[in-house]
């Protein structure tokens, strides 16, 4: 009887089992069908692979490829609904670059085609749909990468975090939809109310208010202090809101916040150990050298006074058991001082690392080796242990490690949650706060100790006087002008509600409090997706607007194709056509660094407003295409124009070679080596450069 009752017991379970697995396998099917019904699996790519994930909800990747390096990719939910797609193919690796034959528009023609079959749910409903925001293009070598980024409007305002991406590759007559990232909340219902609010403006700063304080903002502008000593004052006075931008109703300008499924959200605590830490600790190491320097340098804190220094912070409450693992003593030249500062103004830091090995805990701090001044303290590790006086172990930490420094700073920020307390205490200047200034700690409450803290306090800087800054209501007007409010739906009580908020970045939307310019500029929003009014009809249009599609030349609105061309314009132009990154966005003097860092350029030609000379294009233009070893060798070339003698010596082989490449003709008779380049000529050549091989 036993016997039966097992194999039924065996049966039944098997049963079960079948039904699980049976059930999932008919919701792959479902989910594989789907994706067969919205995308064409190319031929050849015969091998399948399949998996099953749940997060929150159930998703499918299935992966198809081929012999070689093709392979194709989709992450479904479980109606098939396509999440993802990468699509990879074998693709050229020319010794040359050149330009597609896909334009920009026939590229993104592909790529709605490509919605509109694979997520038809996304683009036919007119009041909620995906519309094409921002292009962009991307050479690289004999490749175009053309992006497009469509983002969710419902009833015309946009839905937060709901867009979708589309790359399309383009070579040598080849174009395909290569990659797609699709973010869309099926399962969400719209509040719809219409945006009532009589005056935005005024409701949105009222609950997000700004404020005027300093900021280091790392844009690098050299000074000299009284004596001598260069520094680097990017310390500026600006307008920024107080405690960060965010959203207010459309309907009564209350404040919404913004609301994240849990299994979106990101999980941490400000107990325990972490990457940063560990690495910290794991450089610590004490050199014989550094050992040697600190010994033979008089009024430098030694090993022993700095554990003493450690060991005296009482809320730490140290044991005998912690012993010391590692110094190390090291020269720091401080953010202000510029590379042609004295070695002496360098500060010496010493960094010292205790571990109590039974516990499994560590203790590391670094202070100033000079002053003794305490930098920052990290500990980690240990065991647990249960406290409820963490307000007394903050103060008496803080007024320890810093008494001084702690009376010139404004009143906490403070943040709790289960895991821990983290402040910040921001230094006050001119009765202004410095933001990137004052003090920082963190709480364990897992631990019942203080778990790190850093205190960032800058000592040579000239900050503007407060009263020379605009009034707020000045400020206000000037950060909307830059930031317009903008309507946009976020999750909030369970529904996508209409709020308002600022059309930029926080950071994006901070302005000099003096001259109300923007501090932190953001990239344009369709990069090159150029549509030059002034090159209708001229010589060069094909080219420019060749060039352009594919992302080569400047985020501008005209073109200017007769005017002559400078130094950095020219080097611009060059640097987004071969290198194939954003270097027009880059502020000039890192422009130049990189060129000569690449050695396309040395520091001591930058001349950016000087107007370049065709023979010197020429150079410029070798240099960019890798041949300027070659161009160099001497009495191998010859240049058949009526003018070739007015060449510099040193420039015949540059011209040569960019003859027999077919960049450089001049006008069929004369190079004009000494003339001016024009915009239009150099847009020629970059133009031949990239098409020769198909003339």
């Amino acid at each position: 009887m036993k016997k039966i009752i097992s194999i039924m017991l065996v049966i039944a379970v098997l049963l079960s089992l079948a039904v699980t697995v049976s059930a999932e396998n008919e919701t792959m099917k479902k989910a594989l069908a789907g994706v067969k019904e919205r995308i064409d699996i190319p031929d050849g790519y015969t091998t399948f692979r399949s998996s099953m994930t749940e997060y929150g909800k159930e998703s499918y990747y299935f992966h198809w490829s081929e012999e070689g390096s093709g392979s194709l990719s989709v992450h479904t939910d479980s109606e098939g609904r396509i999440m993802s797609y990468d699509l990879s193919k074998e693709t050229p690796n020319a010794q040359y670059p050149s330009l597609p034959e896909l334009s920009r528009e026939q590229a993104r023609i592909l790529a709605d085609k490509f919605l509109q079959r694979s997520a038809p749910e996304l683009v036919e409903n007119d009041t909620d749909k995906l519309y094409l925001e921002s292009t962009s293009a991307e050479q690289s070598g004999s490749i175009t990468y053309y992006g497009f980024t469509y983002y969710r409007k419902h009833n015309a305002s946009e839905v937060l975090n709901n867009n979708a991406h589309i790359t399309v590759t383009a070579y040598d007559g080849v174009a395909y939809v290569s990659d797609v990232g699709i973010e869309w909340n099926y399962d969400t219902s719209f509040s719809d109310d219409a945006a009532t609010l009589e005056n935005p403006e005024a409701a949105y700063y009222n609950a997000y208010p700004i404020e005027l304080r300093y900021e280091r903002t790392y844009e690098n502008i050299i000074k000299t202090i009284a004596d001598g000593t260069e520094i680097v004052d990017d310390v500026v006075l600006l307008y920024g809101f107080k405690d960060g931008a965010g959203y207010i109703s459309a309907v009564d300008g209350k404040v919404l916040e913004l609301e994240i499924d849990d299994e979106y959200r990101l999980i941490g605590g400000s107990g325990g150990a972490n990457t940063a830490m560990k690495e910290q600790a794991a450089d610590m190491a004490f050199t014989e050298q550094e050992m040697a320097e600190l010994e033979r340098v008089d009024g430098l804190m030694t090993k022993e006074e700095a554990e003493k220094l450690l060991r005296s912070i009482p809320s730490l409450s140290l044991t005998n058991k912690m012993t010391v693992k590692s110094v190390r003593v090291y020269r720091q030249r401080p953010w202000y001082l510029t590379d042609k500062s004295n070695v002496d103004d360098e500060k010496f830091m010493i960094s010292i690392s205790l571990r109590d090995e039974e516990r499994g805990e560590n203790v590391n701090m670094t202070a100033d080796a000079e002053s003794g001044e305490v930098k920052n303290i990290y500990r980690y590790g240990g065991e647990e242990k249960k406290g409820n006086n963490a307000k007394a172990e903050i103060d008496a930490f803080v007024k320890a490690v810093a008494p001084e420094k702690l009376s010139e700073c404004e009143a906490e920020v403070t943040n709790e949650d289960e895991y821990g307390i983290s402040a910040n205490l921001r230094r006050i200047v001119n009765g202004v706060p410095y933001s990137n200034n004052g003090i920082r700690y963190s709480y364990s409450k897992e631990y019942s100790r203080i778990s790190s803290y850093d205190l960032e306090w800058d000592e040579y800087t000239d900050f503007t006087e407060p009263k020379q800054a605009m009034e707020i209501k000045e400020a206000e007007k000037r950060i909307l002008e830059h930031s317009p409010l903008k309507t946009i739906y976020i999750p909030n009580g369970g529904k996508y509600r209409l709020c308002y908020t600022i059309s930029k970045t926080e950071r994006q939307a901070d302005i000099d409090a003096v001259t109300g310019k923007v501090i932190y500029e953001s990239y344009p929003q369709e990069r090159m997706n150029i549509n030059y009014s002034d090159i209708g009809g001229h010589w060069s249009e094909q080219a420019v607007r060749a060039l352009a599609d594919a992302g080569i030349g400047e985020a501008v609105s005209t073109f200017k194709p007769n005017e002559k061309m400078t130094q950095k314009e020219l080097l611009v132009y060059l640097a987004s056509a071969f290198l194939g990154r954003y270097y027009w966005e880059y502020d000039e003097d890192s422009f130049y660094e990189m060129l000569d860092r690449c050695g396309y350029m040395s520091m001591e030609e930058k001349n950016p407003s000087e107007i370049v000379l065709r023979e010197d294009a020429f150079r410029y233009m070798i240099k960019f295409m890798g041949f300027e070893r070659v161009a160099q060798l001497e009495g191998i070339y010859t240049c058949e124009y009526t003018d070739s003698a007015e060449l510099s010596k040193d420039k015949i082989g540059y011209a040569a070679i960019l003859s027999g490449f077919g960049v450089v003709s001049g006008n069929g008779q004369n190079l004009r080596p000494k003339n001016e380049i024009t915009r239009a000529e150099c847009a020629m050549m970059i133009y031949k450069y990239f098409t020769y091989r198909k003339g």
